[in-house]
């Protein structure tokens, strides 16, 4: 707030701005409050979108395009605009307002008394309660991956990932997986790491983590170089030939690390 007024001050003499684009250019005023400021203060023909205003239009028009994509954003705003009373915009705006807020309202909408029923798509075809369309914001799910590099001689130690989670089939490096990214000195103290690779291990390099973002998941993701030693091989563990990796379906990320240290 206290930004904005410096703006208002510096940039319009102290004045605050009614036109949109002038609106649109203040810390903290999106589309629609400069949409809205500009059309009730000034008549300027802009469309007003709110939640309102996008359920009485995808009820109407019959969209099933999500209101809170990019692509439904722009078609509803595309269809406000092409509706707009450009003679009286203030009005207009306030009016499709009203009427999503007082009538066409999400529950319970009044649609025996709406005066724009028999043209309305939602009413005709009994879809007032699936429209409009949101879509369920994705749940980042974080996860801190700790893979474990072990060479013998002009072999590396690899695994075969099962077909249950991300990287189905493919393959990687032994890894413990760890609710947080813990330090080093905690983490070869988990009873998982001693019984697959005894307590006398000694690193050889831990280089940065890297982070790796993928539709739902957020990887964080360690590489610990063991210097070779007796290890525990679970069912799906193997040596490969470091010549072979190339061979290998091999996720980027944990590509990207073997690359580092490999000529590959």
């Amino acid at each position: 707030m206290l930004k904005t007024a410096r703006m208002v001050k510096e940039l319009y003499d102290g004045k605050f701005p009614e036109t949109y684009e002038q609106l649109i250019k203040l810390k903290g005023i999106g589309q629609y409050t400069a949409a809205a400021i500009a059309s009730f203060s000034a008549n300027e023909a802009k469309a007003v979108v709110d939640g309102n205003v996008y359920r009485v239009l995808a009820r109407y028009f019959g969209i099933y395009e999500p209101i809170n994509s990019t692509k439904g954003q722009k078609t509803f705003q595309q269809i406000a605009d092409d509706l707009l009373d450009r003679q009286h915009p203030g009005r207009h705006n306030q009016a499709m307002m009203e009427f999503g807020a007082m009538l066409c309202k999400p529950k319970n909408p009044g649609c025996n008394i709406c005066p724009v029923r028999l043209g309305c798509y939602a009413y005709a075809n009994n879809a007032v309660a699936d429209l409009p369309v949101k879509l369920n914001k994705l749940k980042i799910r974080e996860r801190f991956f700790n893979y474990f590099l072990i060479i013998d001689g002009d072999t590396i130690l690899m695994n075969k990932r099962g077909d249950k989670d991300i990287w189905a089939n493919m393959y990687d490096l032994p890894l413990i997986e760890t609710s947080s990214l813990l330090d080093i000195d905690k983490l070869v103290l988990l009873p998982q790491v001693k019984e697959l690779f005894g307590v006398d291990i000694k690193i050889t390099g831990t280089p940065a983590v890297k982070k790796h973002v993928l539709t739902h998941q957020r990887l964080y993701v360690r590489l610990i170089i063991l210097q070779s030693i007796p290890v525990k091989l679970k069912n799906d563990w193997f040596f490969t030939p470091v010549g072979d990796m190339k061979k290998l379906a091999i996720p980027k990320i944990v590509f990207l690390f073997l690359q580092g240290i490999f000529d590959l």
